[in-house]
């Protein structure tokens, strides 16, 4: 542990290095990936209501969604869901932060592109 504290900047502990991570971090999630869940293609049976949303919790027989064009938060029951699939926002997959770092080696998969 002392050899790594070595490589800190100088002036620079424990506390200073968390909490330069954690805002690395978040710029990762508001930057690179725009939301921390993943967006889906979304149909809701007997409406004509489709588009990509995110699902924000799902428990109880119940589905909360916050869709992407503006339609805020909505809460459906599992049954009236007609479709969900997960979908990329982008046709290029996005780098994370730590791909760029040289950390990540694993792939991403790929997705279909979300309908706009």
């Amino acid at each position: 542990m002392r050899s790594f504290a070595r490589l800190l900047p100088r002036g620079m502990g424990w506390k200073e290095l968390a909490v330069t991570i954690a805002v690395l971090f978040t710029l990762e999630i508001a930057a690179l990936n725009n939301m921390w869940l993943p967006p889906e293609m979304i149909s809701i049976k007997n409406s004509r209501l489709s588009g990509t949303g995110y699902v924000l919790e799902e428990k109880d027989g119940q589905l909360l969604v916050y869709w992407r064009n503006g339609g805020g938060i909505v809460r459906y029951k599992t049954e009236d869901v007609a479709y969900r699939q997960i979908c990329a926002m982008s046709p290029e997959p996005k780098r994370s932060l730590a791909y760029l770092m040289g950390v990540e080696t694993i792939k991403s998969p790929t997705y279909q592109p979300c309908n706009k």
